[in-house]
């Protein structure tokens, strides 16, 4: 593969909300129409979009001083008030911490070195048991008490959401807290489900989670191995159709180890039959076939540390990025790779068809964009976006990027380079001919920071249907889950 080449696209002529130091701090809440649209927030506090408190949060306050503020105002509001006559939903900011465990939001140190021998063979042994009989661990959801503290401000800005996943048909969604436990929240109900609460012994430093396509498993990564909570159903088929509306409250685990390894990231085929899982420092994936449980394990070699992992929507193809110098596609029909020898990419999304590529560097602000698709091999198949900031334009090297299950939206977040990019989100809309392109929307901007803290963007997630256009769903370092709902494809 030689250098990238091919269309450029920025992020030129497009409004940035304004942020601290501004007497007038704009949080995003929604998208309507390619129009990215804001409202004031009180930094006072008197009128905080949060935890269902309304307080005229919703109104402009007062006209800016400045006309092309105050155009822009109308703008925002007029586009504000169609958003609501086309039925769209403003989601309020849910803010959470458990004083339960850790509250630090840091993982804790792997066990090892200093520990005693012994216990170090009862970890190691534990996990191996564990994955024996994997019945033994039915259970119901035990009494254990949410405890959610949404004044205090987690220090050296650490989040204290480890993860966040979306359940695949139902509108709800699930986040580890540092305290290890994974915690439940319905759209509809607009709460937490106080009885349903995932915990286990074996479930320590949670780093990861994942629902699978099936709908009915819950894949937990952690140290020494991965929890697997299958929730019983009512269907005989034991897959949860599309207009069930609830879970059932009984689950059991099963647990896949990997002993001596801290899992650092899990991926579903889009069948829900494999389950890739890679670790912390480890040149090694293992791919599990569920239904054969712990007989079916299949380790595959990279040959440098895997950062990520994506698998294409259609199941064929299986991306591998590394810390070395190249990466690798497999080929999941017969198990074979293919090198690409460009380092460093860290980041990567799949189109809805499996047919294009974005990978970005943290090094770079750079989205390389590879078009696999064969009715562009006559055409320029490599493209760029261009994140670097230019005059009023922020930008920076990429944190996360994300791509809504439609392909229409692109979101991207920023590395913490010392200045205040790393609090914006950069929102890009795709239209699609031979080749896709991408057109600058503006910048998401979140619940400010407190006691002097940025609030950056930690982890980003598209929900995986949306009816209209999409979802994107965003915690942020200082505790907040914000929702975005981007109504662009209405009929």
């Amino acid at each position: 593969a030689g250098p990238l080449r091919g269309k450029t696209f920025r992020m030129n002529n497009v409004p940035v909300p304004t942020g601290p130091g501004h007497p007038r701090y704009e949080i995003t809440v929604a998208e309507y129409r390619f129009c990215l649209l804001t409202v004031q927030d009180s930094l006072e506090g008197s009128a905080r979009l949060e935890d269902g408190k309304v307080g005229g949060i919703l109104d402009l306050v007062e006209p800016a001083a400045d006309p092309f503020a105050r155009k822009r105002a109308k703008a925002q509001a007029e586009a504000l008030e169609a958003y609501r006559k086309q039925g769209g939903q403003i989601f309020y900011t849910v803010r959470v911490r458990t004083d339960m465990g850790r509250s630090d939001g840091k993982l804790a140190p792997f066990p090892g070195g200093s520990r005693n021998i012994v216990d170090l063979l009862i970890h190691h042994l534990g996990s191996y048991l564990a994955a024996w009989n994997p019945l033994s661990w039915l259970s119901r959801a035990g009494p254990s008490y949410l405890t959610f503290n949404a004044d205090v401000n987690l220090p050296n800005g650490m989040s204290a959401i480890r993860d966040f996943a979306w359940h695949p048909v139902l509108p709800r969604y699930a986040v580890a807290l540092p305290d290890n436990r994974i915690y439940f929240r319905d759209l509809q109900d607009g709460g937490w489900d106080q009885q349903l609460i995932l915990a286990h012994q074996f479930q320590a430093n949670v780093n990861c989670l994942k629902w699978s396509p099936t709908c009915n498993v819950l894949a937990v990564g952690c140290d020494h191995g991965t929890c697997l909570w299958t929730f019983v159903t009512s269907n005989q088929g034991g897959r949860l159709g599309r207009f069930d509306k609830k879970l059932d409250r009984t689950a059991w685990m099963q647990f896949l180890p990997c002993p001596g390894r801290r899992i650092s990231g899990l991926e579903w085929s889009p069948c829900g039959r494999f389950l890739a899982t890679w670790a912390n420092g480890c040149a090694t994936f293992v791919v599990w076939d569920i239904a054969k449980g712990r007989q079916g394990k299949t380790p595959l070699s990279v040959g440098d540390d895997i950062v990520t992992l994506k698998w294409s929507p259609d199941g064929g193809s299986l991306f591998v990025g590394t810390r070395g110098k190249c990466f690798r596609i497999w080929k999941t029909f017969d198990w074979t790779s293919t090198a690409w020898m460009e380092p460093g990419y860290t980041s990567a999304c799949w189109d809805k068809k499996g047919e294009v590529l974005l990978l970005a560097s943290k090094d770079s602000t750079k989205i390389a964009v590879i078009n696999f698709s064969p009715r562009s091999q006559a055409l320029q198949n490599r493209m760029t976006i261009d994140l670097t900031p230019s005059g009023q334009v922020p930008g920076g090297c990429v944190h996360q990027m994300e791509w809504s299950p439609n392909s229409k939206r692109l979101a991207i977040s920023f590395r913490d380079n010392g200045g205040r990019n790393s609090e914006l989100i950069a929102v890009f809309g795709t239209t699609w001919r031979t080749l896709p392109t991408f057109q600058p929307l503006g910048f998401i901007r979140g619940p400010a920071g407190k006691d002097g803290h940025k609030n950056m963007p930690v982890l980003m997630r598209f929900r995986p249907h949306c009816k209209g256009g999409a979802l994107l769903a965003v915690c942020w370092a200082q505790g907040q889950i914000t929702l975005y709902p981007m109504l662009f494809d209405m009929k």
